[in-house]
C-alpha cells in the first residue's frame, strides 16, 4: 500500500515591524523586500505598530499602536527603551520572531519561547549620536548638552542588550555588522550580512538619457532632509543650469534656488527614476545601505554619491558609481555626467549588472531560510 504524503507545515513567521510598503522610505520598503522574499517559502504575519492596513502581501495582518514620536522616543531612551507595550492578543504563536527596530524588542517579551531575530536596519546608536547633535529630536530640550550623553549611553546599553538576547540578527552591510562585532566580538557568528535587495524585473532599465538631477528620500527623516539643505545651499546654485528635483514626502519651508523643485510624495516612483539623468545622494550621516540608491542603479541610471551615502554597498568609483567628499567636486561630478552622458551610460550598465548580481531577493531567500530553520532548532 502506497503511504499518504503530509506536506510539512510552512514556518510562521511574525514580523515587527512600524510600516510595510513598497512606495514609502528605506525601512518600509526594507520589510516590503523582506515579506516578498520569503512569502512562498514560510507563513507571513506582519505585526504593524503603526500601518493600520493589510499591505496585500503578507499572509495575516495585526495592528497594534506603538506611538513613535519625538517625544515617546525620549521616553524610550529614558526609560532604558523599557516602554510598556500591552500584550497583544493572539489566539497562537508564531514559530518566528523578528524585529525590525530595536525600538521595538520590548514587544518580545509577551511570545516567551520564540526565537527572536533583531533585523538592523542601521546601527542605531550611531544614527542617533549624530541626530542628538544635528536632528529636531532634541533640539528645543533645555540643558541638551548635559543630557545627549547619558541619553545615547542608555540607548546604545538597550541596543547591545537586544543584540545579546537576538537568536540571530541581519545587519544589512559588512561596516555595520563591523561595528556590532567591534563592541560585541561574541556576535561574530550570529551576524549574517543580507543587502538592501530588489527584484530587478520589477525595474525596467533603460539607455535612454533622463532631463533632471534628482534626490528621492522622505524629508521626514533626518538625514534626508539635511541632504535636501545641501542640494538647496551647495549643489543647486553652483549648476543653475540644471534641474534638481526632490522626490518624497514632507515639506521643506525654507526658500530654495528657483532650479529646485519639490514633487512631493508619488506612489510610483519609476517614471520619474527613469527621467533622471544624474541621480544624487548627498548624504553625509546614518549607517546602512541606501535603497535609493540600489533602486536607481537597476533603472541603470548614472549615480554621484558621498562616501557616507555609498557606504556598506561594494560598488567602486568610476566603475558602477561616482564618489565625491566635497561638494565642489561633487557638483562637477554631476555637471561632468550630464555633458557627457555615454560615461553616465556606462555607469548604469555597469550598476544594473552589480544590483542583479549582489542585490538580486531570489539570490538571498534560501540562506535566509536556512537561518530561520537552525533558530527554530536552537542552532541560529
Amino acid at each position: 500500500m502506497m503511504k499518504s504524503y503530509t506536506p510539512m507545515k510552512k514556518i510562521k513567521l511574525m514580523i515587527i515591524a512600524p510600516y510595510c510598503a513598497s512606495d514609502k522610505g528605506g525601512d518600509s520598503l526594507g520589510v516590503f523586500r523582506w515579506i516578498q522574499m520569503l512569502r512562498d517559502k514560510m507563513e507571513i504575519w506582519y505585526f504593524s505598530t503603526e500601518q493600520t492596513n493589510n499591505p496585500d502581501i503578507a499572509h495575516r495582518f495585526f495592528y497594534q499602536n506603538c506611538a513613535d514620536s519625538p517625544l515617546s522616543k525620549i521616553k524610550k531612551a529614558w526609560t532604558y527603551y523599557k516602554t510598556d507595550y500591552s500584550k497583544p492578543n493572539f489566539l497562537e504563536k508564531p514559530d518566528i520572531i523578528q524585529i525590525h527596530n530595536p525600538h521595538f524588542w520590548a514587544l518580545g517579551c509577551h511570545f516567551p519561547g520564540v526565537p527572536k531575530i533583531l533585523w538592523e536596519h542601521d546601527v542605531n546608536w550611531n544614527f542617533l549620536k549624530h541626530d542628538m547633535t544635528h536632528g529636531p529630536t532634541l533640539k528645543k530640550i533645555p540643558f541638551k548638552k548635559l543630557w545627549r550623553p547619558w541619553l545615547l549611553w542608555r540607548a546604545t546599553q538597550y541596543e547591545k542588550k537586544a543584540l545579546k538576547q537576538a537568536a540571530h540578527i541581519f545587519a544589512i552591510s559588512e561596516t555595520d555588522k563591523k561595528e556590532f562585532t567591534k563592541k560585541l566580538p561574541a556576535l561574530e557568528n550570529k551576524v549574517t550580512v543580507i543587502p538592501n535587495s530588489l527584484d530587478p524585473s520589477h525595474y525596467p532599465a533603460t539607455d535612454a538619457l533622463g532631463d533632471t538631477v534628482l534626490f528621492m528620500g522622505p524629508l521626514s527623516y533626518s538625514a534626508n532632509r539635511d541632504a535636501v539643505e545641501i542640494i538647496c545651499q551647495e549643489l543647486a546654485p553652483r549648476l543653475p543650469q540644471f534641474p534638481f528635483k526632490i522626490l518624497g514626502g514632507g515639506t521643506y519651508e525654507k526658500p530654495h534656488p528657483k532650479n529646485v523643485e519639490f514633487l512631493g510624495f508619488l506612489p510610483d516612483i519609476l517614471p520619474i527614476l527613469s527621467q533622471a539623468r544624474v541621480f544624487i545622494v548627498p548624504i553625509r550621516y546614518g549607517s546602512g545601505t541606501r535603497f535609493k540608491i540600489v533602486e536607481a542603479l537597476a533603472m541603470q541610471r548614472a549615480v554621484v554619491s558621498t562616501p557616507k551615502g555609498a557606504e556598506g554597498l561594494e560598488i567602486t568609483h568610476r566603475t558602477n558609481i561616482w564618489i565625491e567628499k566635497d561638494w565642489e567636486p561633487f557638483a562637477k561630478a554631476i555637471e561632468r555626467l550630464w555633458n557627457h552622458p555615454e560615461e553616465g551610460q556606462r555607469l548604469g550598465k555597469a550598476g544594473r549588472q552589480f544590483v542583479e548580481e549582489r542585490h538580486n531577493l531570489k539570490k538571498h531567500a534560501d540562506l535566509v531560510f536556512q537561518i530561520y530553520q537552525n533558530a527554530l532548532q536552537g542552532e541560529a
